[in-house]
């Protein structure tokens, strides 16, 4: 089957020699790309640019710029350059994730040709959008209802995002799937192999960034490593400055085939977020070992029922425990140790992998009764 993934961002994923900026999102995306190569689909990615290039393979997986010249244009012509994309790659299957433009014209398109849409949750807003639609403008509104248009199935990250999106969704169209890595074999670090609290993430309002410089100024005996990678358009004024502390090292770009071992080297990964859907960097950190801490969000209860680490809103509080975490063997240990349970209860690989070849072979089902393409 010929599967087209709407991946804007994720070039830099396929190809760390590709210039740009990435989220939970476009990783997500990425991960869903090599996984349906490998049970063996033909998987094409439709991204922004790929450096003057029209198309390019990677590791069997086919890139396509949906601006080769790398001119943009106004949104009118950006929604066209992706509606003319779509006539001309002619997929059987498309699959997109975070509310966009294009995620709208993957919809509409795939309504009006009989294209079946796998659409993943990204974030909050996925949801919001459905509980408190006010929130949000006409043509935020439009888009996600254009999105969903040519609906086939729509993966949910957690429980509680499912709970919401069901009211739009009908429920034999609702998955709930976790996000997931492919497995990689590796050796973790012990307590006293690992040093420091990690952070990684774009220094926007929603992550709040300003929270960790924070952190950093009340600990100032432990290591912090900060990876945000250059968002300038979009970053808080000051945070970059706020973050010149002497025990904060903060790295603008770590190639992603490269981070893995940030996580396993980190005693704890904190979240500072106002918001997440399912956060890529706890399961970088599941994978590495590495206790959490957050400040604001519990996705999926990971730390009300998994006992994952530490979650406290007052930051006071916050830096004691962290202090606590990072310091004590004994304390660290039976929190790493509820990390790869909860790993292996919600985020084992076998039970995500089955469920995509459920969806895949539905497609397929669907593809063959109709006759078409």
């Amino acid at each position: 089957m010929m599967i087209l993934v709407v991946n804007l961002l994720g070039a830099p994923l396929h190809d760390p020699n590709l210039p740009g900026v990435f989220g939970g999102g476009e990783v997500d995306l990425y991960m869903m790309a090599r996984l349906f190569a490998r049970l063996g689909h033909e998987v094409h990615v439709l991204v922004r640019g790929l450096a003057g290039e029209a198309e390019r393979e990677v590791e069997g997986i086919r890139l396509h710029a949906l601006f080769p010249d790398g001119r943009a244009g106004r949104r009118p012509a950006q929604m066209l350059a992706g509606w003319r994309a779509l006539s001309r790659l002619r997929p059987e299957l498309l699959v997109a994730e975070i509310i966009s433009d294009q995620s709208a014209v993957a919809g509409a398109w795939g309504r009006l040709h009989g294209v079946p849409l796998l659409y993943r949750a990204a974030n909050q807003r996925d949801w919001l959008l459905v509980a408190e639609p006010g929130r949000y403008g006409w043509w935020e509104r439009a888009r996600f209802r254009l999105t969903l248009a040519g609906l086939h199935t729509y993966v949910a990250q957690t429980r509680e995002q499912a709970e919401v999106i069901r009211r739009v969704v009908p429920e034999e169209r609702l998955r709930v799937i976790p996000n997931f890595h492919l497995p990689q074999e590796q050796a973790l670090p012990e307590f006293g192999r690992r040093s420091g609290i990690l952070w990684v993430g774009h220094l926007t309002r929603v992550k709040q960034p300003r929270r960790v410089a924070e952190l950093a100024r009340r600990l100032p005996g432990i290591p912090f490593t900060v990876v945000a990678p250059t968002q300038a358009h979009a970053e808080e004024p000051g945070s970059r400055e706020a973050l010149a502390l002497p025990n904060v090292t903060l790295l603008d770009s770590v190639p992603f085939r490269e981070i893995q071992p940030l996580y396993n080297q980190a005693r704890v990964l904190l979240n500072t977020s106002l918001s997440e859907g399912f956060p890529n960097t706890f399961i970088h950190a599941m994978h590495g070992g590495t206790p959490l801490a957050a400040v604001d969000v519990d996705p999926d209860r990971i730390f009300r029922e998994g006992g994952c680490g530490i979650q406290e809103p007052d930051l006071a509080r916050l830096a004691a425990g962290l202090e606590r975490l990072h310091d004590d063997e004994a304390l660290w240990r039976g929190y790493r140790s509820r990390v790869e349970a909860w790993r292996e209860q919600r985020f084992a690989f076998a039970p995500v992998e089955a469920a995509y070849r459920e969806i895949l072979a539905a497609v397929e089902v669907g593809i063959r009764s109709t006759g078409s393409r």
